[in-house]
């Protein structure tokens, strides 16, 4: 590597000695030091697997755009990833005594000189620490070299399961479903449906958000003995419920995921009251409060970019609260959309 080295220094000082030469002139002259570059070099050097080129390798398309933005800025120095270190760097390697023009060894540059080699020795440490800092070298092998060409090894980029792992946005969700009460009379308690919509912050593997939803169970009361002339009637609950979401990225369509929601629930039966104002009285409806929570199981299956079709169960378990005279609790299979 002696050679290598120093010939690479020698190409640098030429080249800025040659651009303190013609500056002002109208000519330019740049010399372009990329780091590791995805060619054949590290594979014919037997250092492709290194970790210096398995971390930062940066494509050859990149680094020849790099060096021909750098050349038509008119840059002396160029170092692909490093330019805002690229002038402490240069005055690192530079001796102090020698620069592209002789100026008086008493003046304050040369001072500054010395404190820029250190910062420049500090930053070189600290950018070859970390393996995807610039070097000096990248070069394509010769022709005559005694050893077989092969492609770098290419790692590929992040699969789209890491992708959605990684994924940090917006989901939500609207399903329509029937619910089912269970431990009653199938003839007085007939399924019914089920609005929901969901909306929260998706961070991959898990969604933070708040759904809102509206609940219809039809009753026959001309099935419960001893009521007559009662009819069939909805018994309504609205409900808003914080939901934590666990769900699965994978490479295929499908998105299988859990939930768990606490829920809030306002019931009605026929529930009405009489209030009267100044003037008039009005018959308004009666809600009552209950304490919920709902488990849910579902599989959402993509159809296009961030849509999907959402299908699933949910368990549901109300606490007799206002309402119930016992703990309640039904399942409701549902399907509706689902966007992330």
């Amino acid at each position: 590597m002696t050679m290598y080295y120093a010939t690479k220094a020698f190409v640098l000082m030429f080249s800025e000695g040659i651009a303190e030469e013609v500056k002002g002139s109208g000519v330019t002259v740049t010399v372009h030091c990329p780091g590791a570059t995805a060619t054949n070099f590290g594979e014919t050097a037997r250092n492709a697997t290194s970790l210096y080129f398995r971390l930062g390798a940066t494509s050859a398309d990149k680094v020849a755009r790099h060096a021909y933005r750098s050349m038509m800025k008119g840059k002396v120095v160029a170092i692909e990833g490093l330019d805002e270190l690229a002038d402490c760097l240069l005055c690192a390697i530079q001796s102090e005594g020698i620069s592209q023009k002789a100026r008086p060894l008493d003046e304050p540059n040369i001072m500054n000189a010395r404190y820029c080699l250190v910062g420049g020795a500090l930053a070189l440490l600290f950018s070859t620490s970390v393996a995807s800092a610039q070097g000096a070298w990248s070069a394509e092998p010769s022709q005559t070299s005694p050893y077989s060409s092969h492609p770098v090894e290419q790692y590929p980029p992040p699969s789209s399961a890491e992708q959605q792992a990684y994924h940090r946005g917006y989901q939500g969700a609207f399903t329509l479903g029937v619910p089912v009460f269970l431990n009653v009379d199938k003839d007085v308690v007939r399924p019914g449906a089920d609005l929901y919509g969901f909306g929260g912050m998706d961070i991959g593997y898990a969604v933070f958000g708040l759904g809102l939803g509206a609940m219809w169970t039809p009753i026959n009361f001309n099935n419960i003995p001893g009521v007559t002339g009662q009819g069939r009637s909805p018994m309504t609950r609205l409900y808003f419920a914080p939901e934590v979401r666990v769900q699965v990225p994978n490479n295929s369509p499908i998105l299988p995921y859990i939930g768990i929601t606490f829920d809030a629930n306002w019931w009605r039966v026929k529930a009405t009251e009489i209030q009267c104002g100044l003037y008039y009285c009005r018959r308004v409806a009666i809600f009552r409060f209950t304490p919920g929570m709902t488990a849910k199981l579902g599989l959402a299956f993509k159809v296009s970019h961030g849509s999907y079709l959402d299908i699933g169960i949910k368990y549901s378990l109300s606490g007799s609260g206002n309402f119930f005279f016992r703990r309640e609790q039904w399942l409701t299979p549902y399907f509706g959309i689902l966007f992330r």
